[in-house]
């Protein structure tokens, strides 16, 4: 992992918006109708069967309540799939994987919807080279270019269109980009760090979930409009752009990877503590020794127990490991529980 920027500097880093990608292909458009009147229904079937077997697994291995309201889950809530859904994290149109259960409510809410759409068009915007412009005035109906069409320079935009819309415009002009709040990219990346860290954590996190400075995470997830958590987000150079949870050993927190940008999280604790931790980490971060773990899920849950019997010389928690020449991490510590994961390569 290379040095770290403030997420207040990516004016150097200009922000793209994705290529269109609609359209028939012809010829086929006939053959792919009537497959879909004959077959949609079986397909639609298995679909929702499939989903329904996911979702029973994650409750069935401890996901019964919402991580970011803690709304209690029911079985038959879990096979309709209504009131309970799959959360990506981080969210499918960044790549991430389904990771665990929320209510419907913290999935796709208004308030959501605002947060997880910010950060898919920033990272859009990032592989394509610009926001799109709308072009309004001459009395023509508006119409948007591509980043693809325009240039920005230091006192002029220049557009590569055809001639008949832009050419034979008579009278004045006028150009919009619109960006996403920078509040609600932040947020959004906040939503996937944490939903990654609990689904790492398995059962436990709801014991990380909790804590009081990771209440104050979920209590601004559920009140995007007001300011009461301010994310710790760095932008990393790497060209690395897998998404990751990390455990940052030389301060104990979770440093988790979207892309190329780094997500702070406090390791449970008082508000206090994660303050002092933000304090402490100034950019540009270079990180040191951590342990890593790619597309988590719930359900690999670490094993927990007192700190008094967590780690001896043979045993965890009382009982004889399973593999003696395993190593393993402490990745949640509270009050007097701890919990472990079984790492390799350390």
């Amino acid at each position: 992992m290379k040095q770290c920027l403030p997420v207040e500097a990516r004016e150097q880093h200009p922000a793209n918006l994705s290529r269109d990608r609609t359209g028939w292909h012809g010829g086929a458009l006939h053959l792919d109708l009537l497959f879909s009147e004959m077959s949609g229904t079986k397909a639609a079937t298995m679909s929702r069967s499939s989903l329904q077997e996911k979702r029973l697994r994650f409750f069935e291995r401890g996901n019964k309540h919402c991580p970011i309201c803690l709304t209690k889950f029911t079985e038959p809530d879990v096979r309709a799939g209504e009131v309970v859904t799959l959360e990506h994290a981080p969210q499918e149109s960044v790549g991430g994987k389904p990771a665990c259960l929320t209510c419907f409510q913290c999935n796709t809410g208004p308030a959501t919807r605002v947060i997880d759409q910010a950060l898919a068009r920033f990272y859009r915007a990032q592989e394509e080279g610009g926001y799109p412009i709308t072009v309004e005035g001459d009395g023509k109906r508006p119409y948007t270019i591509h980043p693809k069409h325009y240039d920005i320079g230091k006192d002029r935009i220049r557009i590569r269109t055809r001639r008949d819309v832009v050419g034979k415009s008579h009278g004045p002009l006028t150009l919009r980009q619109t960006e996403p709040l920078l509040d609600a990219i932040l947020l959004g990346l906040l939503k996937s760090a944490y939903l990654m860290v609990f689904s790492l954590l398995g059962a436990t996190g709801y014991r990380y979930a909790q804590g009081e400075a990771v209440t104050s995470i979920r209590e601004q997830l559920l009140s995007p409009e007001k300011e009461l958590f301010r994310p710790l987000v760095a932008f990393t150079d790497t060209a690395n752009t897998e998404h990751a949870v990390l455990l940052w050993t030389e301060y104990q927190c979770w440093a988790v990877k979207i892309r190329t940008d780094l997500v702070i999280l406090p390791p449970g604790g008082s508000i206090d503590r994660y303050r002092r931790l933000a304090e402490a980490l100034e950019p540009p971060l270079t990180l040191g020794s951590t342990v890593q773990w790619t597309a988590p899920k719930f359900g690999g849950s670490p094993i927990h127990g007192k700190k008094s019997d967590a780690l001896k010389t043979k045993h965890l928690f009382g009982a004889s490991l399973p593999n003696p020449r395993q190593d393993y991490v402490v990745v949640y510590e509270e009050a007097d529980m701890v919990a472990v994961l079984p790492v390799s390569g350390l």
